[in-house]
């Protein structure tokens, strides 16, 4: 058996267990040595998207650029991040979504635990107060420091089993059925991880189901 076939046999028995059903047909991922983004590309767009999320939320948009470039990490911004940063005019919902592929992204630097990192729910209601502190301008080396990149496989396995809940998902779409979970959990979460893996650009990534 490939290491793929095992992947997605755990995948389906995750999804199963979370009242999901995958077809047997459902394609399998490609497997990977290595992750194709950096420690630092993955921090840098994690506090990208923590700002990001935070002026979505009412915090000061220049005080976060500024807070960015203090800690090196402005390129880790999106087109429409930086954006919106600059001129706050499109909506703040997806970069609120956002947040969700930021729990993600967390997960992947080891610092959330598996069982935290759990489809059944939204990210912890405590989330911010594991980041650095942005209305003291706290400075994001001690974050940085923490990090240690989860292996390929362990990534591989939590985007196998996103992709399997996504397709579900829009199943259940089609047929005017919801989920548990709003479907923007688990789309930024396989958005983030699909990153990771595949590296580019994060706009471009594809979420085909």
């Amino acid at each position: 058996m490939t290491i793929m076939r095992e992947v997605r046999d755990r995948s389906m028995e995750s999804a199963h267990l979370l009242g999901s059903h995958v077809p047997e047909s459902l394609p399998l991922l490609a497997d990977v040595d290595e992750l194709s983004v950096s420690r630092e590309t993955l921090v840098n767009r994690a506090l990208a998207i923590y700002v990001a999320g935070a002026a979505a939320y009412g915090f000061d948009s220049q005080r976060g650029l500024t807070w960015l470039e203090e800690n090196g990490a402005t390129g880790g911004l999106t087109e429409a991040e930086r954006e919106y940063l600059t001129r706050s005019s499109a909506s703040s919902d997806p970069f609120k979504q956002q947040i969700e592929a930021l729990w993600a992204l967390y997960w992947c630097c080891s610092l959330a635990s598996d069982s935290e990192f759990t489809f059944r729910e939204s990210c912890p209601s405590d989330f911010v107060s594991r980041l650095p502190d942005l209305l003291k301008g706290e400075c994001a080396s001690g974050f940085r420091s923490s990090v240690e990149l989860r292996s390929p496989l362990e990534v591989l396995r939590a985007a196998d089993l996103a992709y399997c809940l996504h397709w579900a998902l829009r199943e259940k779409q089609a047929f005017g059925v919801t989920g548990s979970v709003p479907e923007y959990v688990v789309r930024e979460r396989r958005k983030a991880l699909d990153w990771a893996i595949e590296g580019g650009a994060w706009d471009e990534i594809s979420l085909d189901t």
